[in-house]
């Protein structure tokens, strides 16, 4: 269980997009660690299977990567580590994969329309991983956009981690980010980009 990190690590699973060379959430990720002295740790999936063996890595990673953040393709309820989009992994399956061990932590689909599912399908995928909040997009996301949001996203979450001098992300914390993802700069984006966030 991974009840006990004393930071806002990230752990990112990505695909190796064909779309152009080099197009990577790394950049972002690197950025935030520079500024919020954080860790990181990237891994590449381009099919179910190393995706899966990712995921259980996080499960047993040091207490340091309390994120979760899954940059692929997607649709309602499922990700696609594929290049083209092909083999949907499901939520259940995730959640499957995961067997809740997510005490304060989150996971972040930065994919298109993951979040557009039924509220039975939100609240089973909670329960079964033990996470303080899932988010991602209920729609179609151009991804220059998702991504410039995804930073200041993260570096939301960052703030409040530090303003509260929380050692984890609890449910609590993770109000307070969507609290203040409601006010300006933020709320553009969430809008204009369909962000949802469920919350344990």
């Amino acid at each position: 269980m991974m009840g006990a990190q004393v930071n806002g690590g990230i752990f990112c699973i990505e695909s190796k997009w064909r779309t152009g060379e080099g197009v990577s959430a790394r950049p972002m990720l690197e950025m935030l660690k520079q500024y919020y002295d954080i860790n990181y740790e990237p891994r590449i999936a381009n099919e179910n299977k190393t995706l899966k063996r990712h995921l259980r890595d996080w499960s047993k990673v040091d207490v340091y990567y309390a994120i979760l953040y899954l940059w692929h393709h997607g649709s309602p309820g499922g990700i696609s580590p594929d290049p083209d989009g092909y083999g949907e992994l499901t939520l259940d399956e995730i959640a499957n994969v995961l067997d809740g061990v997510g005490e304060n932590c989150i996971i972040h689909f930065g994919a298109c329309s993951v979040m557009d599912v039924d509220r039975h399908t939100r609240k089973r995928f909670l329960d079964s991983t033990g996470v303080s909040a899932v988010s991602g997009y209920k729609q179609d996301v151009y991804w220059i956009e998702s991504l410039a949001f995804e930073m200041l996203y993260m570096s939301c979450l960052q703030n409040v981690l530090g303003e509260w001098e929380e050692t984890h992300i609890t449910p609590r914390i993770m109000a307070e980010v969507w609290a203040k993802l409601q006010e300006k700069p933020y709320r553009q984006f969430v809008k204009r980009l369909g962000f949802n966030m469920w919350r344990a």
